[in-house]
């Protein structure tokens, strides 16, 4: 993959893009190891469903704690 096809023109600024997609797939590869290791659906799925998964999860326990505690949606 040459410069030319990354986000960014500058020089640090690849380097910035380049470190946060490393980082990126780091914590993929380390929240399916620790995390997901009893969920089998869940390790070997695209990154996409996991990520709906995980967010619709965490998008259903606030709005249940946000009723029980009589917080506004807004």
């Amino acid at each position: 993959m040459g410069l030319r096809d990354l986000p960014p023109e500058s020089w640090d600024g690849n380097c910035g893009w380049m470190l946060s997609a490393n980082l990126t797939a780091d914590l993929d590869a380390w929240v399916r190891f620790l995390a997901l290791r009893d969920h089998a659906d869940l390790v070997d799925a695209k990154p996409g469903i996991r990520r709906f998964r995980l967010c619709h999860l965490l998008a259903r326990l606030a709005k249940h704690a946000r009723r029980l505690l009589r917080i506004e949606a807004t």
